[in-house]
């Protein structure tokens, strides 16, 4: 159960941050000081995003999960489950950069 809770803070947190940098930073630094300052902290932001899903797994107790497997049926279903996530995301992504809804952005 410790992995839901950690795993909601990490979501709030980034909501929050992002919130944060969008109606606060934005405002009063301007859009591009913003930018900058972010493409300067770019690294240490990479690092610190996988830093936390490193905290995340280290969370993991590994014996119980074990336990769990017994008759595999269980990891049947997480890669039926993972094959469905990976399906429905690049169809969304597909959709969403045709240019059907939004332009497609320049890169």
């Amino acid at each position: 159960m410790r992995l839901k809770s950690d795993l909601a803070k990490f979501v709030l947190g980034f909501v929050a941050a992002s919130l944060l940098v969008s109606f606060v930073f934005v405002p009063l630094m301007g859009l591009d000081n913003v930018q900058g300052l972010l493409k300067q902290t770019k690294n240490y932001r990479g690092w610190l995003f996988c830093i936390a899903f490193l905290s995340i797994g280290l969370e993991s107790n590994f014996r119980v999960l074990a336990q769990q497997m017994r008759g595999g049926k269980p990891m049947i279903l997480y890669i039926v489950g993972q094959s469905f996530n990976l399906l429905l995301t690049l169809a969304v992504v597909w959709l969403m950069l045709s240019g059907n809804f939004f332009p497609v952005p320049e890169l």
